[in-house]
């Protein structure tokens, strides 16, 4: 579990540095208070992933504003994600939405 927590973090490290342009003390950092935090989900089916991405950043940063957007979400999930966010941005809530997918064409 250690091991693996600390490969977590280095990947955490990794990543913000290529995102994000800075080197990050995962433990200490504090780059995201007093800013606005755009979350991106590709699709909220139930909205389950992208609830406890909000609530994380929520817990550990004191932020300005959380945005939530998507291109597609259910009505139902959309209400969700309002409790979550100052903002929720969808394109689409399709009233028989119930799955994201990737179709390809054979």
């Amino acid at each position: 579990m250690e091991r693996e927590k600390k490969h977590q973090i280095e990947e955490i490290k990794r990543r913000s540095a290529l995102y994000v342009g800075v080197d990050v003390d995962v433990d200490n950092t504090r780059i995201f208070d007093n800013k606005t935090v755009i979350l991106v989900d590709d699709g909220a089916a139930i909205g389950a992933t992208i609830i406890v991405a909000a609530r994380s950043i929520k817990r550990r940063f004191k932020l300005k504003r959380l945005i939530i957007a998507s291109p597609v979400a259910s009505k139902d999930t959309v209400k969700l994600l309002k409790q979550e966010a100052d903002l929720v941005e969808v394109v689409t809530s399709p009233s028989n939405f119930h799955a994201v997918a990737i179709l390809s064409e054979v």
